[in-house]
């Protein structure tokens, strides 16, 4: 009777001692699941607060590489010298021959001494990559002041920006993909006054690209044509 009683009572302890080992295993794994879930919540809402954090201010460094990239085209495209040296290269190039060949290529040297030391010092300073002077309509290279060797060359069916600019006579800023770069690319028209005629006549338009944001960087209006040159 004794060994019976005491058979059932360690029966017992040991169902009570599995129960209790039970349920402080499954008290354990809750709190470990709580504990998981909590710090992958606020793993994910902090990845999610940096990648917001991140892409804001990856736009502000966009749109104010934008911002500074206009503001330096149209500097340089409202330079009366400048643009009357580019208005001198048009007619060359529209005379054509030999004649005009020559008389082109003395301007672009002229405009290329006159801007490259000023665009050498913006290169050093401000990371930019391109300086462009093209003829419309289209796209026509008349001088890379990063490369002035290559000119002639056309590009319309690749600088867009470009095209357009030269249909609409208004500036334009974007991403553009290249033969070599992509980049971020500001266009500004060049507006000149035909010496006889007096008359404003626009020449193309002048291009600069940044070197640190070349995979080609606020909200700001379309630039409106210069003023002319009379």
């Amino acid at each position: 009777m004794k060994k019976r009683i005491k058979h059932s009572f360690s029966k017992h302890i040991r169902g009570s001692f599995l129960l209790i080992s039970l349920l402080i295993f499954s008290l354990d794994a809750t709190f470990v699941a709580i504990n998981y879930y909590s710090a992958r919540d606020a793993l994910y809402q902090n990845l999610t607060d940096r990648a917001r954090a991140h892409s804001s201010d990856f736009n502000i460094t966009l749109q104010m590489t934008y911002r500074n990239l206009e503001q330096m085209s149209e500097l340089i495209s409202h330079d009366e010298k400048l643009n009357r040296l580019f208005l001198q290269g048009k007619r060359a190039i529209g005379m054509g021959g030999e004649l005009g060949s020559e008389i082109a290529d003395l301007v672009r040297q002229e405009l290329l001494e006159k801007i490259k030391p000023a665009w050498d010092g913006l290169m050093e300073r401000f990371d930019v990559r391109q300086l462009h002077y093209h003829l419309g309509p289209g796209s026509l290279s008349f001088l890379r002041v990063h490369r002035p060797e290559k000119y002639g060359d056309r590009m319309d069916d690749l600088r867009f920006t470009i095209v357009d600019t030269n249909a609409e006579k208004t500036g334009r800023i974007g991403f553009e993909t290249g033969r070599i770069y992509s980049g971020l690319r500001s266009v500004s028209p060049v507006w000149a006054c035909e010496p006889v005629r007096q008359k404003r006549t626009t020449l193309a338009p002048w291009r600069s690209a940044p070197l640190s944001s070349r995979f080609c960087l606020f909200t700001h209006k379309t630039t409106r044509p210069a003023l002319p040159y009379c």
